[in-house]
Order: C-alpha cells, then sequence, then structure tokens
C-alpha cells in the first residue's frame, strides 16, 4: 500500500472545495485559550513526532505541519494532508462523499493547528502568512523571511557500535523519497501478518529466529532500493582516550560526507534540502551536547561546503523501540561492526545473517574503507 503524497504531486486531487483558506484570513490570536507556552506539552508533541506515537489528533496534525511547510501556511492543505496520510486508505480522490461522515471534521484539525502554532511555538507559518494572521510585526516578518522552509528532507536514523573492539563504527539509514512514519507502517504490517512481535535488534537474533529476520530483510530489500541508502564510517580505536569526542566527530563526517554523496555525487538527493537527524538514545545529558555540537558545525561548513542550501531541521535523539528506521540503523551497524571487528575463526548464523544483510543493502563484497562507484547507495566512507 502506498499511501504517500509526494511533494510534486498536486493537492487538489481531493474534490472539496474550502470556502476560505486559513492564508486569506486573518487570524486573532487573542482567541486561543492561553498564550503562554505549555513548555512541557510542546516536548511532549516533538518527542510523538520524531518517534511517531501518533495516537492523537494534535499529535497527527504537528506531524504534518513538521514534514509539509506548505500545510504550517495552508488549512486546505493541512487538511487534506491529514485525511491523505491517516484515513483515506491510500486512496487519491474521495469517490465516495459519504466517506466524508467518517473524516475528521476540518474545524478539529485547524484547531489542533492552531494550538500547534500559537500555544506551542511549534511548524509556524511563513513570515508573509503569520504578518496577516496578525501574529509578527513588519520587522519581525523581515528577519523570518530569510529562513523559508524547503520541501524536500533527508530523514537520517544512525547508530553506534565496536566500542570495545578495534573499530568503532557509526552507521545511518537514510530515508529519501518516503518518510519514515511510512517504513514504520510497512514493517508493523510486515510483523504482524508474520507473527514476528519482536523488537528488531542485531544481538536479539537467536537461532529460534534467526529465520525470522532473514525473511525480514529479504522483504525490506524488496520494496526500499529506492528511497533507502545506508552509509557508514569507521575508526581505529587506538589511542583514542575521549570516546564521546570521537564519536561526536564521527556522527559529523558521516553526516557531511554523506550529504555530499546524497546530493552531489550521486545527485540523488540535490539541494536545498532539510536534514533531519536522529541518533540512537542513550544517555540525555551527553546526547543533547553531542548533537548540538554536530549541528554547530554543520552550520559552520554549510555556506563554504553546500553554497548554504542545507536547512537543519531536528537533532534529537530517539529510542530504538519507537522507530524502525532506528532499527534498520542498529542490523546496519551491527553487521558492519561483525564483519569489521570479526575476530572468531569459525563463522556463526549472526555472522552469516550480517553478510546477508550487507549483500541485500548493496554491498556484496563486505565493507571497502573507499568508496569508488558512483551511484552506490551503501557506503563506508572514507575519511579523505
Amino acid at each position: 500500500m502506498d499511501s504517500d503524497l509526494h511533494d510534486s504531486e498536486q493537492t487538489d486531487q481531493i474534490p472539496i472545495d474550502f470556502s476560505k483558506d486559513s492564508a486569506e484570513e486573518s487570524e486573532d490570536p487573542t482567541e486561543e485559550e492561553d498564550s503562554d507556552i505549555d513548555e512541557e506539552k510542546r516536548q511532549q508533541i516533538l518527542k510523538s513526532v520524531h518517534s511517531f506515537e501518533l495516537d492523537n489528533t494534535e499529535k497527527k496534525v504537528a506531524w504534518v505541519l513538521n514534514k509539509y511547510p506548505k500545510a504550517r501556511d495552508s488549512d486546505s492543505e493541512l487538511i487534506m494532508r491529514y485525511w491523505q496520510k491517516f484515513e483515506l486508505d491510500g486512496s487519491k480522490k474521495l469517490s465516495d462523499l459519504e466517506r466524508l461522515h467518517d473524516l475528521t471534521k476540518p474545524t478539529t484539525i485547524v484547531r489542533a493547528r492552531r494550538t500547534i502554532q500559537y500555544n506551542l511555538d511549534l511548524f509556524n507559518a511563513s513570515a508573509e502568512v503569520q504578518k496577516f494572521r496578525g501574529k509578527l510585526s513588519d520587522e519581525e516578518a523581515e528577519k523570518a523571511s530569510s529562513r523559508k522552509n524547503v520541501e524536500n528532507s533527508i530523514d537520517i536514523h544512525a547508530d553506534e557500535s565496536g566500542k570495545n573492539a578495534g573499530f568503532i563504527i557509526v552507521g545511518s539509514v537514510w530515508v529519501l523519497e518516503r518518510e519514515s512514519f511510512e517504513i514504520n507502517n510497512t514493517i508493523a504490517e510486515w510483523k504482524e501478518e508474520n507473527n514476528f512481535d519482536q523488537e528488531i535488534h542485531f544481538k536479539s537474533i537467536s537461532r529460534t529466529n534467526v529465520e525470522h529476520y532473514h525473511q525480514f530483510i529479504e522483504h525490506l530489500f524488496g520494496f526500499s532500493e529506492s528511497f533507502l541508502s545506508f552509509k557508514g564510517i569507521c575508526l581505529s580505536t587506538e589511542g583514542i582516550s575521549d570516546e564521546q569526542k570521537a564519536l561526536g566527530l564521527m556522527f559529523y563526517h558521516l553526516l557531511r560526507k554523506g550529504i555530499r554523496h546524497e546530493a552531489i555525487e550521486t545527485e540523488r538527493a540535490p539541494l536545498p534540502r532539510e536534514i533531519r537527524f536522529y541518533k540512537d538514545e542513550e544517555y540525555e545529558g551527553t546526547d543533547t551536547i553531542l548533537l548540538e555540537d554536530i549541528r554547530e558545525r554543520l552550520e559552520q561548513v554549510n555556506d563554504t561546503q553546500f553554497d548554504g542550501q542545507l536547512r537543519l531541521g531536528p537533532f534529537r535523539p530517539i529510542e530504538s523501540k519507537f522507530s524502525m528506521p532506528m532499527q534498520l540503523a542498529d542490523l546496519f551497524t551491527s553487521s558492519l561492526n561483525r564483519v569489521i571487528n570479526q575476530t572468531a575463526a569459525d563463522k556463526n548464523y549472526k555472522d552469516e545473517f550480517a553478510e546477508k544483510f550487507l549483500e541485500l543493502a548493496g554491498m556484496p563484497n563486505g565493507p571497502q574503507f573507499k568508496h569508488q562507484v558512483e551511484g552506490d547507495r551503501t557506503v563506508l566512507l572514507s575519511w579523505e
């Protein structure tokens, strides 16, 4: 099932006419119940959006606003994206108008949007629309206009492995054309159909379930070739005294080199584009410091290496149990670790799985320390 409405598609395929678009009418923020920002709720909404815990209307509206910047300006766009993603089962048209009775009411969706934008100060409209709605002064609108949103994005999910071995490995899954939300749904459906109710982790592979894992990756690579890519980078642990600092630099170089690979070398994901980066959550304090340092480093090279065309979206730690792409990052990173740091003479079922995963991902000869072939979607990035 492909319910994705691509950014390039026209959203007027759903034959519903709205008498007024929110971009065309002024909104009085004093109508909102509370103008103070509820920081606790704000953080809850952000966590839900980035870990795909979308169990109510408000969280779903926030997810749409995050993913589709045009929906921040237009309630028509917002409502149609919401229906398309969550309630129309992949159909592109409302051929049966009676179905309208089953859909979330537009007023409910708009009310949630106002709460998110006004009360929580999240996923705000463009400067022009905010000014028209009475939310920005002329001076504020001029400042905000320089920070325009872009429609295209890459979601990057990263993990680490090999801390106590000869090489530290950082691996990542890059979601190009479809949303991580769609991957979550597709994999969840497969798990339910195959009675596989475990969280997917390399360390959880056993003799009794390894066949399920093989079936899973065969299914995964059967539908994901056009929109998933995998990138890793490794570093010898010899002489490293500050492991956290080393990991931060590895994540940074993975992103910088990976963006060049996707946007410039292969031209699979040309800029401008928003970069959203998620790492497997470990410790709140160290994760926060590490991610902020990575973001600052990318901001510093944006103009010189990417012509200022990177838009840095959320950089957040998330728990893997809430994210299928993060679980895929674990499989990829652990497979690299298994092959690169292999010391045992005799291979077992985990080694066989790691080799099979890398082969299906596009690395049939194992990790090469310098990528050569233009168009490779799975690479071990060099330090050059």
